[in-house]
């Protein structure tokens, strides 16, 4: 923390104790309006980096996701209300340290889901191949025998 000589005037430490109060309370808000932006931008990211996979494509490409990370982030989430709620009653600094751990948390793993999104795509596109797959055996069997029995009466 900073440290400034104090007047000699009672008046004048006085000034700057309450200065330095209203000054260390402007930081505390900015640093929790900042947390809260990140905190709610990081989650909306990881739902939309996750939405257009399936939670099998999920499981494979990340095992530990629905385990470990998704109750981990709805964890946090509740975290993040109480932070709020304990502003100003209880030693600052351990929530500065919570909070910014828990945001670090999000950070961390939206940049895990951006490293495996080839390896998402491509279980996405595997899934999609194998749902394909049995129907278009049937569709050139259909088409076989209606090319047969077209053959048959022409």
């Amino acid at each position: 923390m900073l440290q400034c000589e104090l007047s000699e005037t009672p008046e004048e430490n006085e000034r700057f104790s309450e200065n330095n109060r209203k000054a260390r309370g402007h930081i505390c808000r900015a640093f929790f309006d900042v947390c809260d932006m990140l905190s709610i931008n990081y989650r909306n990211k990881i739902i939309d980096c996750l939405k257009p996979y399936s939670h099998d494509v999920i499981r494979t490409a990340l095992p530990d996701y629905y385990p470990t990370l998704k109750p981990e982030i709805e964890s946090i989430s509740a975290r993040i209300t109480s932070y709020r709620a304990k502003k100003g009653q209880k030693d600052e600094d351990e929530l500065f340290v919570a909070y910014s751990a828990d945001v670090a948390f999000l950070r961390d793993t939206y940049t895990k889901l951006l490293k495996i999104s080839p390896s998402l795509d491509e279980l996405r596109f595997q899934e999609r191949k194998s749902k394909i797959l049995p129907w278009t055996g049937w569709l050139f069997a259909l088409a076989a025998l209606v090319f047969a029995v077209a053959q048959y009466f022409c």
